[in-house]
């Protein structure tokens, strides 16, 4: 073989031996890490060192000559179209990680406030990340009592619905609030659940909300 063919034979055998490799971690429990994978190529490099002597073994040394690379017209093609081939897999690699259909979601969320300085509130919010729009029913509660619902929240995706609802604090000095969100398709299932504990903290002038 000539230096350009000893040449393309070590990178492609490099490339198959990484791609075993690689297979092979990912079967084990170490998996595909750094350190598996140094000292996986650590230990082929010295095991096929050891083949390397033996073949050598009875050569003798001669004068070192430049390697000369001959590549024809046809090897230069085969090598460019080589290269089209892997920038158009990464490429379609990349626009299908993209195009990959992601399941849809609903976040709700629910912080203490104080209204107008004076009593407690809670601020609800809802936010629709689903791939078309829905119908939501929301349920909130203080201390197990229901005190309000909101039967018809229509949100498209990317839309956000919020409220600050006013909540009484008893003598205790906190109020235990849940809010549940139901989808309308699916009336009896809960989609999402929050809840926190009020608490009130009397001043001179005014009084603050925390939640606990």
């Amino acid at each position: 073989l000539n230096a350009s063919h000893r040449l393309l034979f070590s990178l492609g055998l490099s490339l198959a031996l990484d791609i075993v490799g690689g297979f092979i971690l990912n079967i084990l429990p170490i998996g595909l890490q750094a350190l598996s994978w140094a000292v996986f190529l650590g230990l082929l490099t010295t095991v096929l060192c050891f083949p390397i002597v033996y073949l050598r073994r009875g050569a003798q040394l001669r004068a070192i000559q430049p390697l000369r690379f001959r590549f024809n017209g046809f090897a230069f093609l085969l090598f460019g179209l080589a290269i089209v081939v892997a920038i158009l897999s990464v490429l379609y690699s990349i626009i299908g990680v993209e195009q990959q259909p992601h399941p849809g979601f609903t976040q709700l969320w629910m912080l203490p406030a104080t209204q107008n300085g004076q009593g407690c509130a809670v601020r609800l919010g809802v936010q629709s990340s689903e791939a078309a729009s829905v119908t939501y029913r929301v349920v909130m509660t203080t201390n197990g009592s229901q005190v309000t619902t909101w039967p018809s929240v229509v949100l498209a995706p990317q839309q956000e619905w919020n409220r600050l609802v006013p909540v009484t604090v008893g003598a205790t000095g906190s109020t235990f609030v849940e809010v549940q969100l139901y989808r309308l398709d699916k009336p009896q299932s809960v989609y999402r659940q929050v809840h926190l504990t009020v608490h009130t903290v009397k001043g001179q002038s005014s009084s603050t909300c925390t939640s606990g």
